[in-house]
């Protein structure tokens, strides 16, 4: 019986992370577009000059 609740505590918390790395994610992606995610690493990339570039358009 405790066993049962524990293992449903770690499945809960593995699906808890799931969701919420998949959201984050999806939303990061959809904000900075496609341009910013780097396609070997898969990471969010912005370089100094890709924010001063993005900074001058938000101001114009």
């Amino acid at each position: 019986m405790v066993a049962e609740l524990a293992i449903s505590f770690v499945i809960g918390f593995g699906v808890l992370l799931l969701a919420s790395y998949l959201g984050t994610t999806l939303a990061l992606r959809s904000f900075f577009g496609p341009d910013y995610v780097d396609p070997v690493l898969k990471n969010f990339t912005l370089d100094n000059g890709d924010m001063e570039a993005d900074s001058d358009r938000d101001n114009q």
